[in-house]
């Protein structure tokens, strides 16, 4: 993974380099502030001290509804590569990332700019959605709509190579959250910690359902099949490329992209969701495997989970994991990582991330508290 100086300075102007490609002393103004936004090396901002970063639409929507108002657009440079916006989440004034691009490199600047501009943040919470392992080796089995906080990140395609047997990793272990945050995630593994963190977050949750899309799908739209049975073409592929008795289940781009109603999926192959009332949606502590890739193979997860413990895969979690010690990962389950993914969960899930992510900051990043 590169530095923060390895990602930034290569994109700074000459005039703000030093003779080795550092980055020069900033002049400051006389209210002591830096004379240019993007070359600043700022001071904490003291309105700020929580950052919520999002990869996507869909997971910006949703924090946006979370909030306490509307966000707001934050003053910017015209030559400042990226604009942030600001708003009142769970009680709180937070600044909130979200690039044009998704991917770990554009997230990793975003991050980078927003501390160079507000100063280091004692708070950074990655937010959105993610693929959760159904059937983890060990503790609860993971549904749809679940939330997954983490305790370490895997960049598991760091190193990795193809062969025939699928993809083979070299041994590489998971970096761990410290610090501060290490302590909270253990006070969320306790009963008492773990009730009040879901009772908040349904009620966060409660103040969303006048929108529709927010609001959880029936139980029977909870489908996750057997590893063994992929999402391909039942009748003839338009395509001739995949095909139910084809060995190596290769599936074209046109069942990637079609429902598995429309696929004739067997519904019978999948495991049923239990009633709401029996299961409500539950919150994990556990192993982000991340990498800039879409995680669609039900083999691939299932090893990575028993060997590694991983509970969710992301695209953006290794990107910006080494920039602030204080780095939580929040994300809504979506789809089960396999060649099914659904994406009927994804506003609902975000939606769900982002009350457990209020329940995250009140009961243990209380208002007023700028010194955790």
């Amino acid at each position: 993974m590169m530095t923060a100086d390895e990602l930034w300075v290569p994109h700074l102007p000459p005039s703000q380099r030093n003779h080795a490609g550092q980055r020069r002393s900033v002049p400051l103004a006389q209210d002591n502030r830096p004379t240019s936004l993007s070359a600043r090396t700022a001071s904490a901002d003291p309105r700020f001290t929580i950052a919520i970063v999002t990869a996507l639409r869909l997971e910006y929507d949703a924090l946006a509804a979370a909030l306490d108002s509307p966000p707001e657009v934050l003053p910017h440079d015209l030559d400042d590569p990226f604009i942030f916006t600001t708003g009142v989440f769970a009680g709180r004034n937070v600044v909130i990332s979200y690039p044009a691009k998704t991917g770990q490199r554009d997230t990793a600047l975003a991050v980078q700019f927003l501390e160079l501009k507000y100063g280091k943040m004692r708070l950074v919470i990655l937010l959105g959605i993610c693929a959760g392992i159904p059937k983890p080796p060990e503790g609860d089995e993971i549904f749809l709509g679940d939330v997954v906080i983490s305790t370490a990140v895997l960049a598991y395609a760091h190193g990795a190579r193809l062969d025939p047997t699928g993809l083979q990793l070299r041994k590489i272990l998971p970096h761990e959250a410290g610090g501060t945050i290490r302590q909270v995630l253990e006070l969320i593994r306790t009963d008492s910690f773990s009730r009040q963190l879901t009772d908040v977050s349904r009620g966060a949750l409660e103040k969303l359902r006048h929108q529709p899309h927010y609001r959880p799908l029936p139980e029977n739209k909870d489908l996750f099949f057997d590893p063994s049975y992929h999402h391909l073409h039942r009748p003839p592929c338009p395509a001739n490329i995949c095909n139910a008795n084809a060995p190596d289940n290769t599936i074209c781009e046109s069942a990637k992209r079609t429902s598995c109603r429309l696929l004739q999926c067997d519904k019978t192959q999948a495991r049923p969701r239990p009633p709401y009332s029996e299961r409500p949606f539950g919150i994990h502590c556990g192993v982000f495997a991340s990498a800039d890739l879409i995680m669609r193979d039900a083999q691939v997860r299932d090893g990575l989970a028993n060997e590694y413990g991983v509970l969710a895969f992301d695209m953006e979690a290794t990107g910006i994991w080494g920039l602030n010690p204080h780095i939580v990962v929040i994300k809504g389950v979506c789809d089960y990582g396999d060649s099914h993914k659904p994406k009927d969960w994804q506003d609902f899930a975000a939606a769900r991330a982002a009350c457990v992510a209020i329940a995250f900051i009140t009961k243990f990043f209380p208002q007023g508290n700028n010194d955790f």
